[in-house]
């Protein structure tokens, strides 16, 4: 929407806008509704009387249209009547369309206060809906009651959340009619150079879509705006551009008014002939269209014309078709007539006529800057009360914001008192936990030093039987040998004498050797001298069944730990044999740096750990590992044989 008035720069008639552009769709869209004319209230009222839900929304609508149009009051009942059916039917995007008449409505009153109020609410209430289309709707809405109550900053701001979302959604269109309408705010806070830009960017976008209205639109107001900079020549270039683009669109009327502005631009920059003719088309336009205001500005214009050539008799002649065509409501306009043909008056010599003139001007002159000076007062005015409200606004907001700040600076309070505690009891457990820890180490560690006393003492007391039945009672057995050879040599006996003898001398070798092999399995004499790795080897060759594997490194490990690795593996090879029935066992021993692990196979009859897992043998491997940092994995089924692995950390 573009309105337009007239001014005057030293002769040259210039066009000057105060321009409002709306985006298309800003307004709530009414929605469609079939089954009757919108045109009839009276059909229209009886829909709503039994009409449901979606309908009814629609039919409200549809009455809201039709009296928004004829009767203010009555659309704004309608409107109201609306929002309550909607919020009784718990609809939210019912309601933001309901605020959002509400909204247009006052908007067209001229209350742009109360509509920004009422666009914000839409704006909520779709948001909330998820209707992002409609959020944005909302949003220009709001833009435009936030620039015509001279809230230029919040109104650019709105406009940039706007041209972000149709940058989003790659909307060329209505991103160009958005940086349009930036420049339309900034036109309005006096900053050309801002407009200027914002247009132009507009522009770039316009000449990449088909061509339309939005396009002409913008170049005529480039062409505004750069006449009132006396920027003559590129103004007149942007007008020229519009007017073919509105020939293109075979708009009569735009076409007419580019025409004047283009003009006018041109005079402005001596191009006198285009100018001429662009008010001859214009005025035929005019003519064959019957518009009265478009013949009255191309009458302007070549007023100029002739006055700016000396021309003064048919410059006055045009003047006066102009003046006679003029809309007299309208005081800039008729302002500029009584300049222009007092001027044209002082030329032809007509003191009268310019005295008659000159007073009408200054009268009109007057009253235009009282009406200037009202329309401040009333924007100073509307700016004071939006102030008030906002300060009013801010002062409940501080208010509410102290009072949010004491409830949580009380509930802070009251969690960090509940948390000290909750600290303080955690902290408690934690050191009753690290007594309870503590004490079961110490057992631990008393537990296992007196087993590792009771296995040193075992140790030695081994080593001494296997001392004293080799040393002792092997040397008297030998002693009783030699002897009974003695005995033989000297005696002559009978065949059957010597075949006692023989028997008697061969059970005492028999048992010699077991006192040899009790001994050696009470303290092998080859660990202590070779390592490990041999008193196993020898253990092992000593059994027909039995085979070892020794893996890594060979070298001797503490004499307590190559005993207990000793007598874990003795035992578990006893319990293969003794338990397990079994017909081949598998020893394997594998040293590294850090640790030793032994395991025992056995393809006896195997059993199920976990009934077996409290037995004393095996508590007695668990206890021997655990003085050395071990572990102990047993691996058994019933009928599948036996694995166990120890490990000895070194």
């Amino acid at each position: 929407m573009l309105y337009f008035w007239f001014g005057r720069i030293k002769g040259v008639a210039l066009t000057r806008r105060i321009c409002i552009i709306f985006l298309t769709g800003c307004c709530c869209l009414p929605l469609s509704l079939s089954g009757y004319a919108a045109s009839f209230p009276d059909s229209l009222h009886n829909v709503l009387s039994r009409a449901k839900g979606v309908e009814k929304f629609n039919a409200y609508n549809h009455l809201f249209d039709y009296f928004e149009a004829n009767d203010h009051q009555s659309a704004l009942k309608t409107a109201w009547q609306q929002l309550n059916f909607s919020r009784q039917s718990e609809n939210r995007e019912w309601v933001g369309g309901a605020y959002a008449n509400l909204g247009s409505l006052y908007l067209a009153r001229g209350m742009a206060d109360s509509a920004g109020y009422f666009f914000t609410r839409a704006y909520e209430k779709y948001k909330e809906a998820g209707n992002d289309d409609a959020t944005i709707n909302q949003l220009c809405n709001i833009s435009t009651a936030c620039r015509l109550t001279f809230k230029f900053e919040e109104a650019l701001a709105k406009l940039h959340k706007v041209l972000d979302y149709y940058t989003a959604q790659k909307d060329d269109f209505r991103i160009a009619q958005t940086l349009a309408n930036m420049g339309t705010v900034y036109n309005e806070t006096g900053n050309n150079e801002k407009h200027d830009e914002y247009m132009r960017k507009a522009l770039d976008i316009q000449y990449r879509l088909p061509v339309d209205r939005s396009r002409g639109i913008s170049l005529i107001n480039l062409c505004l705006s750069l006449s009132s900079q006396r920027k003559f020549e590129e103004a007149f270039g942007y007008g020229k551009e519009a007017v073919e683009v509105f020939r293109l669109l075979k708009d009569p009327f735009f076409t007419g008014a580019c025409l004047v502005r283009a003009g006018s631009a041109a005079i402005g920059f001596n191009n006198d002939s285009e100018a001429l003719k662009y008010a001859r088309e214009a005025y035929e336009i005019s003519e064959q269209t019957g518009n009265d205001h478009l013949r009255a500005e191309a009458l302007r214009l070549l007023a100029d014309y002739y006055m700016k050539h000396s021309d003064f008799e048919m410059a006055r002649k045009v003047a006066f078709e102009a003046f006679a065509l003029a809309d007299t409501s309208n005081k800039s306009d008729m302002i500029y007539h009584y300049d222009l043909l007092t001027t044209l008056s002082i030329q032809a010599g007509d003191k009268q006529d310019a005295l008659k003139f000159y007073a009408a001007y200054v009268k009109l002159k007057n009253e235009a800057q009282e009406d200037e000076f009202r329309d401040k007062i009333s924007e100073m005015e509307v700016k004071y009360e939006s102030e008030k409200k906002e300060l009013i606004i801010s002062n409940l907001k501080n208010r509410q914001k102290l009072q949010w700040i004491g409830i949580l600076t009380g509930t802070l309070i009251f969690l960090i008192v509940l948390m000290l505690l909750v600290l303080r009891q955690k902290n408690l457990k934690q050191r009753r936990s690290l007594a309870e820890q503590k004490v079961k180490q110490l057992e631990q560690e008393k537990l296992t030093i007196a087993t590792q006393s009771v296995l040193d003492g075992e140790t030695a007391e081994r080593s001494r039987l296997a001392r004293d039945l080799h040393d002792g009672l092997g040397g008297m057995l030998s002693a009783v040998k030699l002897n009974l050879f003695d005995v033989k040599n000297g005696v002559v006996l009978e065949s059957e004498d010597v075949q006692k003898f023989n028997r008697v001398v061969g059970l005492l070798d028999e048992s010699m050797k077991e006192l040899r092999r009790v001994a050696h399995n009470m303290m092998p004499e080859s660990l202590s001298r070779y390592g490990l790795k041999a008193a196993i080897n020898d253990f092992c060759s000593s059994i027909s069944n039995l085979k070892f594997h020794f893996f890594g490194e060979e070298k001797r490990l503490e004499p307590r730990l190559e005993v207990m690795i000793y007598r874990t593996i003795h035992e578990l090879v006893n319990n293969a044999l003794k338990h397990a029935s079994a017909g081949a066992i598998n020893v394997q021993l594998v040293q590294q740096i850090d640790s030793v692990t032994l395991t025992v196979h056995d393809n006896g009859k195997g059993f199920n750990p976990a009934e077996a897992a409290s037995g004393a043998g095996l508590n007695n491997i668990r206890s021997r590992a655990g003085m050395f940092r071990g572990t102990v994995d047993i691996v058994s089924a019933p009928g599948k044989g036996t694995e166990v692995s120890v490990s000895f950390m070194i």
